[in-house]
């Protein structure tokens, strides 16, 4: 499990990497990986949204896996890292494809390890699933995973850039969560740097390793 500590910046913890002015798609006002903390009636729909992606939800594996966590925030600076993934929240690469594969499927289903085993998913929104793929695909597309793109196959994924504190430095590990046809996975070099410099041309790699076998 790996804790991404944020920076703070104006009163509040952003990710100092993202925190700058993207363009994003179809739209010509410049939005920001920085907020002003939300109102906190909108904490408890981070925490149910996490706990409907399998936060708090403790493995049930044959091997050791780490319970993926999402803590209620203690102040409304925290409220806004954990909006973005910092903060004190905890993901393994086994929790993040998990997530994936939830977009990919329709709800989030808790890991197992025998085809067929697979439990019940939760149930997600069809619009959220549509967006949420539709977004995955612009960031292949021409978002901050063009990396990821490979020639005639249709791949999905975010890039991510997880900060954590190295004595008085900040450094980041660079993680990719995608899926292409049935196959969901995640991505992560730990100190890495940037997830779409770092992580996303590994994705590649693998998708284009997988289509190979045909």
């Amino acid at each position: 499990p790996l804790r991404t500590p944020s920076a703070r910046t104006a009163g509040a913890r952003c990710n100092s990497i993202l925190g700058r002015p993207i363009q994003p798609v179809g739209s010509r006002t410049p939005s920001w990986n920085c907020a002003a903390p939300p109102p906190r009636s909108l904490a408890d729909v981070a925490a149910e949204t996490a706990a409907s992606f399998g936060f708090g939800t403790v493995p049930d594996l044959p091997l050791a896996a780490t319970t993926p966590v999402f803590p209620e925030p203690i102040d409304d600076a925290e409220e806004a890292a954990a909006a973005i993934g910092q903060g004190r929240v905890l993901a393994s690469p086994l929790h993040m494809a998990s997530v994936a594969a939830a977009v990919a499927g329709g709800g989030w289903r808790r890991p197992t390890l025998i085809a067929g085993d697979a439990a019940d998913p939760l149930a997600m929104d069809a619009q959220v699933r549509s967006a949420l793929a539709d977004l995955m695909l612009r960031v292949v597309a021409y978002g901050t995973g063009t990396a990821a793109a490979v020639e005639d196959e249709e791949v999905r994924g975010k890039t991510g850039t997880a900060e954590y504190v190295v004595g008085d430095a900040i450094e980041t590990h660079a993680w990719f969560i995608g899926y292409w046809e049935g196959y969901a996975f995640a991505v992560l070099v730990e100190g890495g740097g940037a997830g779409g410099q770092v992580a996303a041309p590994l994705a590649a790699d693998l998708v284009a390793r997988l289509a190979a076998l045909g």
